[in-house]
C-alpha cells in the first residue's frame, strides 16, 4: 500500500513494484491457490474483484452477494461467509453462486480446504462444519474431530485445530 488510495504490488524478491492497482479501493482479501490471481474488494459490502497476479488488471468483477467477510479458494470456487449466516461458494472465474449452506445461527467465518472438503469454524461455542467443497452437502464429523473450538487448518493431509489448550491432528 502506498498513501491511502494506491495499492501496488511488490515484488517479494527484488523489492520492486511490478504494476500499480491505481486509485481507488483495492483491499486484497486473498488468492487463488497456484498465486496466479488476486482477489479484491473495497469493503465487506464491495464487490468482489479478481486481479491477474502478473499484471494487476482487473479479470472480472463479481455480482453483489451482499456484505461478506471469511475467504477461502480451491481454485475452482472461492467461499465466504455472508452476514445472512450463510457460507457461499462462488464460481472463482465469474462469481456465480454456486451452492449455499444456511445456518439459524454462527455460520462459518474462517475456512480451510482440503482433499475437497471445506472446513469452517463458527464460533467457541459451536462445532466445526464440514462441506462437500463441489456441492455444497454437510459432512458428518465425528465426534472427536467437530470438537475443534479454534479455526481449522489442513496440511500435508491432516486437518488441525485446538481443543482447549491442545493441538490435535487428525487424518481423514
Amino acid at each position: 500500500m502506498v498513501g491511502d488510495d494506491t495499492t501496488t504490488a511488490v515484488d517479494v524478491t527484488t523489492g520492486k513494484a511490478v504494476w500499480p492497482a491505481g486509485a481507488g479501493c483495492f483491499t486484497p482479501i486473498g488468492a487463488s491457490p497456484d498465486g496466479s490471481t488476486f482477489y479484491m474488494r473495497c469493503d465487506p459490502d464491495g464487490r468482489v474483484r479478481s486481479v491477474s497476479a502478473a499484471t494487476g488488471a482487473v479479470l472480472e468483477t463479481f455480482p453483489s452477494h451482499g456484505a461478506t467477510t471469511g475467504f477461502a479458494a480451491d481454485g475452482n470456487r472461492i467461499y465466504l461467509h455472508t452476514l445472512d449466516n450463510e457460507l457461499i461458494a462462488v464460481d472463482a472465474g465469474d462469481g456465480r453462486r454456486l451452492w449455499t449452506a444456511t445456518f439459524t445461527d454462527d455460520a462459518p467465518i474462517t475456512f480451510a480446504i482440503g482433499g475437497g472438503v471445506i472446513y469452517g469454524w463458527r464460533d467457541t461455542d459451536r462445532p466445526l462444519a464440514a462441506f462437500e467443497a463441489r456441492t455444497g452437502s454437510p459432512i458428518k464429523l465425528e465426534a472427536k474431530t467437530s470438537g475443534l473450538r479454534s479455526a481449522p487448518m489442513v496440511a500435508n493431509g491432516r486437518l488441525y485445530g485446538t481443543t482447549g489448550a491442545t493441538v490435535t491432528a487428525y487424518a481423514p
